[in-house]
């Protein structure tokens, strides 16, 4: 892997196609929410699954065209972190009733986010941007999950995606621990 400088200078354009997704992705993520107030669930899950495609593409085509740069992993963190807000409020509106049940394991996932957020911005003045296997899987679960609720299935989804949630948190704050300087797309502690 290389530093953050280096990847900085390999790659300093802005407007490459997978920082246009990420764009797309932190936009389109607000658009869920007037679409959860017009109780339109069906939409609702239709834009998300074509939002979160855009974090599924972007990675790989960052790696092939050789377009990764620190500007990217930060837009992609912020655009995953908008995404996720939005998903969560949207399923808040759309299904209250079931949700306000799970609230503790909600809870902890956003308190042991926010936990790794501030630890990682202390140590290193800016916000963290592992990427790591554990974040990434609790992003598809966290979408199995949603569409689990929408379509009132079980909310067991929930529970397993806000359990790996916090166990990726955690790793956050283990890599934050051991790492000398900031460094984006670390994908485990044991890749540190």
């Amino acid at each position: 892997m290389k530093d953050p400088e280096t990847l900085q200078q390999d790659t300093s354009r802005l407007w490459t196609f997978p920082n246009v997704l990420c764009l797309a992705r932190f936009m389109g993520s607000f658009v869920l929410l007037p679409i959860a107030l017009l109780e339109m669930p069906y939409w609702f899950v239709g834009i998300y699954l074509l939002l979160i495609t855009t974090d599924l593409v972007d990675g790989p085509i960052a790696r092939k065209f050789h377009q990764r740069s620190n500007t990217g992993a930060h837009l992609d963190s912020i655009a995953d972190v908008t995404l996720n807000a939005c998903l969560l409020t949207g399923v808040a509106i759309l299904c209250w009733k079931t949700l306000q049940h799970e609230l503790l394991f909600v809870g902890l996932v956003i308190g042991s986010y926010g936990l790794s957020q501030a630890f990682g911005f202390w140590k290193f003045r800016r916000l963290l941007s592992y990427h790591t296997y554990a974040a990434k899987f609790s992003q598809w679960l966290a979408m199995l999950a949603a569409i689990s609720l929408i379509l009132d299935w079980s909310v067991w989804p929930l529970r397993i995606a806000c359990i790996i949630a916090i166990f990726g948190n955690l790793e956050a704050i283990a890599i934050t621990a051991v790492l000398k300087k900031w460094q984006a797309d670390v994908l485990s502690f044991f890749r540190v």
